[in-house]
């Protein structure tokens, strides 16, 4: 049983000896990068899609906001005829319940919109970090390379 132990043993050592040679430090940053920009594309082009529900989402809440002024402003046009007041009343109380819903949906997707901005960011830094380290690794390439 021993014998067995040591020659898998043996074999996992040369196989990560022959992987950790195959690992070029360069290819390695070089595919990070390529993921990076990849995932900053994406998460950019989500960002504009928020932004764009988020310019909706505010068109929406000013137009509820104004449909409840109108409403409003015939409940005191028609404060002398009590049956188009009530009627004039109860869309004003509807439309009220509009804007706070239009409100809470805003505050939400401007909440999201603000926090994929946020990421957007960090990808970027992660990126220019990665772009530096490279940059890095092939001065250091070179040097060894001229020596």
């Amino acid at each position: 049983m021993g014998v067995f132990q040591r020659i898998g043993d043996i074999l996992k050592a040369n196989i990560n000896d022959l992987i950790d040679r195959a690992e070029d430090p360069e290819k390695m940053v070089k595919q990070i990068i390529l993921d990076l920009q990849k995932e900053v594309s994406q998460s950019t082009q989500a960002l504009g899609k928020a932004m764009a529900s988020q310019r909706i989402a505010e068109r929406q809440y000013q137009t509820a906001q104004k449909t409840s002024a109108d409403w409003e402003s015939k409940v005191a046009l028609n404060a002398g005829d009590t049956e188009l007041a009530k009627r004039a009343l109860a869309n004003k109380v509807k439309a009220d319940q509009d804007v706070e819903s239009c409100k809470q949906m805003y505050d939400t997707i401007t909440t999201q919109t603000d926090a994929i901005r946020d990421q957007v960011e960090a990808l970027k830094a992660k990126l220019d970090e990665a772009k530096s380290r490279q940059a890095m690794l092939l001065a250091r390439s070179q040097m060894a390379k001229t020596q």
